[in-house]
């Protein structure tokens, strides 16, 4: 019990550092900070802080062909490009707007997992996906969430991002299968 107590106080703090993420963006773009500056120094950090668990584990980083490859397709399709596209977006677009529009990505990821193989369609998949989807779009679109519809045009944008972190997952879900 003590154990679930735990894990759930962890998932709502990883949760409410996650919510943080889409208004923090927002600030640092409107305070002057440019894409690649805040990705350069947000994976600094993060390389910094989690060599540091590593090495204190006592653990090596993998070097082999195969590791520097994946961490390659990571470092392209998981931080820099869309990072640098939600980046660009936020400075256009409400904080809310791009935190609705990185929700749809498991509605994007599913069905490249079904495409290349690694899941299957089901009805309730499908209708699942469809009503997510709609859902999403009542939301963003333009008459309902923007405060001028002119800045509709960097929400492809936000959906390319998506779709790199969609494509980021299934990669490496299929490198794994």
């Amino acid at each position: 019990m003590k154990q679930n107590v735990r894990l759930i106080a962890a998932l709502v703090l990883i949760g409410a550092v996650w919510a943080l993420t889409f208004p923090l963006t927002k600030i640092a773009v409107l305070g002057g900070y440019r894409n690649f500056g805040i990705i350069f120094w947000s994976s600094s950090i993060a390389i910094i802080i989690l060599g540091g668990i590593v090495a204190l584990r006592g653990l090596r980083l993998p070097l082999h062909r195969g590791a520097l490859g994946r961490y390659a397709f990571v470092a392209f399709f998981g931080t820099i490009l869309p990072s640098a596209l939600t980046y660009t977006a936020a400075e256009h677009l409400p904080s809310g707007v791009i935190s609705v529009t990185m929700s749809i990505i498991p509605m994007v990821a599913l069905p490249l997992a079904i495409a290349v193989g690694l899941d299957r369609a089901t009805w309730g998949r499908v209708l699942g996906l469809a009503l997510g989807l709609l859902g999403v779009l009542l939301m963003t679109l333009p008459e309902t969430s923007l405060p001028d519809p002119a800045t509709a045009i960097f929400i492809p944008l936000a959906l390319l991002a998506v779709l790199c972190y969609a494509i980021e997952g299934v990669g490496l879900g299929r490198r794994r299968a």
